[in-house]
């Protein structure tokens, strides 16, 4: 029954294990409401009821008719979540919560899948920046009204028809390129209705070209874009933006850009420029950042295996010229876009010093650099060896500092003017002892 009670245990023969009070079971728990109760792809529904965790301490997922929902919140009491895409057809089914102890919660029938809302017709289907588009068709999936509305991922404005739910006007955002893409309508209930491919738009100017295509900000210090009427039919430009970073205009006229980068972004983004009429003129995914993520080991001495991992390391698909160590050039015996191989060339330090700048040299003149990302570690050294004498069976001390490399793996091997030692009997960072093995005769 309800509340708390023993755990029992007892074996085949006969053993019986016991913890006073280990369990409780609760009461069940309780769907009252499904808010919708029907809709399709992207509907927010908000259910509500009682102890919907299940006594776990979260709810881990919620089905919708058989479908997998989005979590979007979720508490004991109320739970929110968005509809995955359906079936084809109208679909009545169960609601199911699942808490992360693996409890379920069930109301049988609880929510409806409608048939999928639809885009008929989109006219005209090509356009430029504030072109009037009609789009026609079931478009609510069961909301009450449209509330947002894009062309090939461009926001666009809503100018009327938002409660009809079979024809939307709109006005056309400014993609600033030819590009052919979806049509998304999103309505009061979150519900999505897409129109794949139905609308492309054309631009007033082009890019055709950024030179180079992948750096860091200052290497080069410009960066040159060329195209068609990049200026939008204006006399100059109001901005240039590389993804998020905005970049500083050097020379402009219709047909070529130059410009320098405020600051590196991440990855492969859109170059945008923005004439001072207004009009943009955007190259999709026309650049990319060099960038040095991850250098591995971060610290090491003269011989060290070093991976320096990234994107676009090779800048405008250069090659590698040199890479520096905190100065110190490396041997490097590997190139990508995403991984640069080197080892640390011998450094004749004496202490630990200071960390310093990773950076790939190109043969195009450009650099990628990770500040502050190596050290170099004073190489080991051996200060003495007692007996400095013996034969085979010997036992030798090896006194010196860092004489395990800074790392925690033993001790490769040790010889003895040449001989390799037959056995470690001990080692760390300043002690050593070895077996001496038998000389070769002669």
């Amino acid at each position: 029954g309800l509340g708390n009670g023993d755990v029992v245990v007892r074996s085949a023969n006969g053993a019986v294990a016991r913890l006073a009070g280990g369990w409780t079971y609760l009461a069940a728990a309780n769907i009252t409401a499904v808010v919708p109760s029907s809709g399709q792809e992207g509907t927010r529904v908000t259910i509500y009821g009682e102890r919907l965790r299940g006594g776990g301490g979260a709810v881990a997922q919620v089905a919708l008719a058989g479908r997998n929902a989005t979590v979007v919140s979720e508490n004991d009491t109320v739970v929110v979540a968005a509809a995955a895409a359906g079936p084809a057809t109208q679909t009545l089914g169960s609601v199911v919560l699942t808490a992360d102890s693996g409890a379920q919660t069930v109301l049988s029938g609880g929510f409806t899948y409608l048939a999928p809302s639809s885009i008929s017709l989109v006219t005209p289907s090509t356009g430029r920046a504030n072109a009037t588009v009609v789009v026609a068709g079931s478009l609510c999936g069961g909301g009450q009204r449209v509330v947002a509305a894009e062309l090939v991922g461009i926001a666009a404005e809503i100018v009327s028809g938002a409660s009809s739910c079979s024809s939307l006007t709109v006005r056309a955002g400014d993609l600033g390129t030819n590009a052919t893409g979806d049509v998304v309508l999103t309505a009061d209930t979150g519900a999505v209705t897409r129109g794949v491919g139905l609308f492309s738009y054309i631009a007033e100017g082009q890019v055709t070209q950024v030179l180079p295509a992948a750096a860091q900000a200052g290497s080069p210090a410009l960066i040159t874009i060329r195209g068609e009427r990049l200026l939008g039919g204006g006399s100059g430009l109001q901005s240039v933006t590389f993804g998020n970073v905005t970049a500083l205009v050097a020379t402009s006229s219709e047909t070529e850009v130059q410009v320098s980068l405020q600051g590196n972004g991440v990855g492969t983004v859109d170059v945008v420029l923005r004439g001072n009429t207004g009009v943009t003129v955007r190259g999709l995914g026309a650049f990319t950042f060099s960038r040095v993520v991850a250098v591995s080991p971060s610290s090491g001495q003269g011989g060290a295996r070093v991976q320096i991992s990234g994107t676009a390391l090779l800048g405008d698909s250069s090659t590698v010229n040199r890479v520096l160590l905190s100065g110190v050039a490396a041997q490097v015996t590997s190139s990508s876009s995403t991984l640069v191989e080197v080892v640390a060339a011998a450094s004749a330090v004496s202490s630990v010093q200071p960390v310093g700048d990773v950076v790939i040299e190109l043969a195009n003149g450009q650099e990628v650099r990770a500040s502050s990302s190596w050290t170099y570690l004073a190489a080991p050294a051996i200060t003495s060896v007692q007996p400095a004498v013996g034969q085979a069976g010997t036992l030798v001390t090896v006194f010196g500092s860092h004489l395990l490399g800074y790392g925690a793996l033993p001790l490769q091997n040790a010889t003895l003017n040449g001989v390799v030692a037959a056995a470690v009997q001990s080692a760390n960072d300043s002690v050593v002892v070895l077996v001496a093995a038998a000389a070769a005769s002669g």
